[in-house]
């Protein structure tokens, strides 16, 4: 089964940091094809509403829109990619605030490619079964649908397709 690709944004109000970033890592190793840089999260909100990234890699502290700030507006939009907090300051505050909005991913600045490294991997193994999760949405819908408009051409009782689909979401 073929993956697509997917996309990464590293968003820091520090340029040097996001060039860094992207040539720390092997990002192809990882899965991800495109890598995008952002530095600052307005530039970032955009960026994610046109390209639609699976994971966001951002800093803490950035002026205008902070990376909580930006965590909470993407998810706001119906947008829930995969986050990677980055942050020089070791502060239980900001950590606690990515905590309240799912971020499963904290690190410390400094930090090198074996530290993105394990995050990164973590964070794809949360990708992957967000994926295969989906993909069984889609075939538990598909195979109700089916149902659906099996019996109704065959002229049988069917329920109304809302209360068809409500029906199965105990299978998922």
């Amino acid at each position: 089964m073929g993956e697509l690709p997917m996309k990464v944004l590293l968003v820091d109000d520090e340029s040097y940091m996001t060039e860094y970033l992207k040539k720390l890592v092997d990002w192809k190793s990882y899965g991800f094809e495109e890598v995008l840089t952002a530095s600052g999260g307005s530039i970032a909100r955009d960026l994610i509403e046109q390209k639609k990234p699976e994971l966001l890699v951002t800093d803490i502290r950035m002026p205008v829109m902070n990376g909580i700030d930006l965590i909470r507006h993407v998810r706001s939009e119906g947008f829930d990619p995969e986050f990677i907090i980055l942050s020089g300051y070791d502060e239980f505050e900001f950590a606690k605030s990515a905590m309240q909005e799912g971020v499963k991913h904290y690190q410390l600045k400094p930090c090198g490619e074996e530290e993105i490294g394990s995050a990164l991997l973590r964070a794809q193994e949360d990708l992957a079964v967000r994926r295969q999760s989906a993909a069984y949405s889609v075939r538990v819908e598909k195979s109700l649908l089916e149902q659906f408009l099996m019996l109704t051409l065959q002229g049988g009782e069917a329920l109304p397709i809302d209360s068809a689909l409500h029906a199965g979401e105990g299978l998922y």
